[in-house]
């Protein structure tokens, strides 16, 4: 991306320039006759310097040119603030000129951010150059000259939104809609329109198939799939052309993980194939452990082999396979219960659940405060867990009237060390087995250990209100959700969406182009359907024609009125909705002629794009010029930003002496409002 810094508005012609949510502008000021000033000004007396405005304040700069010790000194001073309560945040640079009017680096010095107002219109001074050093080394004909680069902050800052980038939701359209399509896969009994090239832009196998000539689907429009489920390429096709799964209701989402885990494999790509293996990594159960497993051996996911081979270690004891959420299954008690337990494991061992059912809890009451009733142990992250019951309060005098709940760390994993982090949330359970929200407390992480291997709620649910609860069928369950916290968490790292980079490689390589421009000497080939995609005005000029009037949609189409540098900007954007970097030459005067192209094609989000960037530079060489783009087409907040720049007398005067004639030959209106604000 080409988009300049904020930074760079300082080597702007002058006046000042709109930045996201603040207002910079600058003022030269030249003190002569420095000597007889020196000698003329009282030891507190400073000198105002110029009137400019920036943000639609008044400023002015003061000098101190003794007062301060050996110092000359500078300030800058709010004039006439542009609001009644005259509040300003605003901070200043100063700078010291050289011989060529440069800034020297070893005298440029900022202030911080400081709140002007009514009653406090100064801000605190700088301290900028010794006299001893002003005036051995950078007086010419006793003056000097000093730049100040004003910014002032604004709290509400109306400014173009561009929105989020949209290729994705274009592309994805152009799946929906068929548009250009050119070859039709049948899977089951269903048929899928798309695009060869850009299957090939995203799958190294799709384009050996269809761009290798010794293949007969190289001119194949039909294909047959015999070996998917319809939904399951309809999903691919879906991530080829958005970079993003469909929505898949969550029963069926990691039965479709894994069958789009093999799609991905086989066609080669790589990003559809991690997301697939790091969903399957986060959900394993018994009942799909060991078809994943041959998945992860067979299709090279080392990762999920390694999640799958670490679930069955934790949980070599487990006889029944067991469905990963199914709360109501009666499971085999533990051997080492009192009462019923439940328990399931998440894929890499490190989050699970555990239920505790206690049967005729009555039973219990009288143990004694301190007593606990213990839940059969269960394994999460490799290491042994339980939960307590104590039914009369957890041995503190002041609980006697609370259950109390615990959960205990009983055995750290081998692999875990002394020392395990845990987070949890304890849930009593209603008649059908859901939580009560009243009754369901989440816990920060906790560090268990063995010299701290448990925690303890002291009051989880008053006994009276416990009783009032679950008297009538004398039982009761409460589920413990455990999440053990890794200090370094291993799983796949995913590449960064790769789809603007693939459709961008079709443009680079012309793979499969169909249409020739033919812009200032130069031949550029494109794809109809892409850009048909992107802009509403190559839709209807590629496919809207009726069938009369095909012969009008030809294969090479002259552009006029564009340059080959633009129009080259505007194509790498529709393929990547991104802007590509420009080689020399003014890139403000492209953003400009680049505001035009995208206007005429209606590439809405460029628009957005290149006006944002203009708000951000505006200077007298181009004020007039952009003005007048912005009027002509439809910026209102680009014009906006001119009209402020302009609303200082200077920028008015500059502009209306070098381009008076082509405000009124191209914007007559514009130059009576002008007037009005200036």
């Amino acid at each position: 991306m080409w988009f300049p810094n904020p930074a760079a508005a300082w080597a702007s012609d002058g006046g000042s320039t709109s930045i996201t949510d603040t207002v910079t502008g600058w003022h030269v000021i030249k003190v002569q006759r420095f000597s007889k000033l020196k000698g003329a000004l009282a030891l507190d007396m400073g000198v105002n310097y110029g009137k400019f405005k920036v943000g639609g304040h008044r400023w002015t700069i003061r000098c101190f040119l003794v007062g301060f010790a050996d110092w000359v000194s500078f300030g800058l001073y709010l004039d006439h603030p542009a609001s009644a309560t005259g509040d300003v945040k605003a901070g200043f640079r100063l700078s010291l000129l050289d011989k060529d009017g440069e800034p020297v680096s070893s005298y440029t010095k900022s202030s911080s951010i400081y709140n002007y107002s009514i009653d406090n219109r100064s801000c605190s001074w700088i301290k900028f150059i010794k006299r001893k050093d002003l005036e051995s080394t950078y007086l010419a004909n006793d003056s000097f000259c000093i730049r100040c680069d004003v910014t002032v902050l604004e709290d509400i800052c109306k400014q173009s939104v561009v929105p989020q980038s949209d290729l994705h939701k274009h592309l994805g359209d152009l799946l929906g809609s068929e548009v250009g399509g050119d070859v039709t896969f049948e899977v089951g009994d269903k048929a899928f329109v798309a695009h060869k090239y850009l299957l090939a832009a995203r799958s190294s196998v799709f384009k050996a198939q269809f761009f290798c000539s010794t293949m007969k689907d190289a001119v194949a429009t039909r294909v047959r799939i015999d070996d998917m489920e319809a939904e399951v390429f309809q999903s691919m096709l879906h991530f080829i052309y958005t970079d993003s799964l469909p929505d898949v209701d969550k029963g069926d989402r990691i039965v479709m993980a894994q069958h789009l885990l093999v799609a991905a494999d086989r066609y080669n790509i790589v990003r559809l194939k991690l997301i697939c293996e790091n969903l399957l990594c986060t959900f394993i159960n018994t009942s799909i452990v060991a078809t994943t497993l041959v998945l992860a051996e067979q299709h090279g996911c080392h990762r999920l082999k390694d999640v799958c081979l670490k679930f069955l270690k934790y949980n070599e004891n487990f006889k029944e396979p067991r469905a990963l959420y199914v709360q109501h299954r009666s499971m085999a008690a533990d051997s080492t219960a009192i009462a019923g337990d439940t328990s399931v494991l998440s894929a890499d061992a490190a989050t699970g659940w555990h239920e505790f059912k206690v049967q005729g809890y009555s039973r219990y009451r009288g143990l004694g405060n301190g007593a606990a009733v213990r839940s059969g142990t269960f394994v999460v992250g490799g290491h042994s867990w339980r939960t307590k019951y104590f039914p009369d309060g957890n041995g503190e005098e002041e609980n006697t009237n609370w259950v109390c709940f615990s959960v205990n760390l009983e055995h750290p994993g081998i692999d875990g060390g002394n020392v395990v982090k845990a987070r949890f949330t304890l849930s009593l359970l209603d008649n059908d087995g859901h939580p009560i929200p009243s009754y369901t407390k989440r816990y920060q992480v906790h560090i268990f250990s063995s010299s701290k291997h448990s925690y303890h709620e002291s009051r989880f649910i008053k006994i009276d209100d416990f009783d009032s609860l679950y008297q009538k069928d004398d039982c009761f369950c409460i589920r413990c959700d455990l999440t053990v916290v890794e200090d370094v968490p291993q799983e796949s790292v995913l590449p960064l969406p790769d789809l603007h980079r693939h459709v961008g490689s079709l443009l680079d390589g012309e793979l499969g182009g169909d249409v020739t421009f033919e812009v200032g000497g130069e031949e550029l080939v494109a794809h109809k359907y892409l850009l048909a995609a992107r802009s509403p005005v190559f839709n209807a000029q590629f496919f809207g024609c009726p069938m009369k009037e095909k012969a009008a949609c030809k294969a090479r189409v002259p552009i006029v009125g564009i340059e080959a540098t633009v129009f080259k900007a505007m194509l790498h954007f529709i393929y990547t909705d991104s802007l590509p970097e420009i080689a020399g030459g003014d890139k403000i005067i492209v953003a400009q002629h680049l505001l035009v192209a995208a206007d005429r094609y209606c590439v809405e989000r460029l628009k957005l794009i290149c006006e944002s960037m203009l708000c951000t530079f505006i200077n007298k060489r181009i004020a007039a010029t952009t003005l007048v783009l912005a009027e002509q087409h439809g910026c209102h907040r680009l014009k906006e930003v001119c009209l402020e720049f302009l609303k200082s007398n200077d920028n008015f005067k500059a502009v209306a002496d070098d381009d008076y004639e082509l405000l009124k030959r191209s914007c007559p209106s514009l130059v009576d409002e002008l007037r009005s604000v200036a």
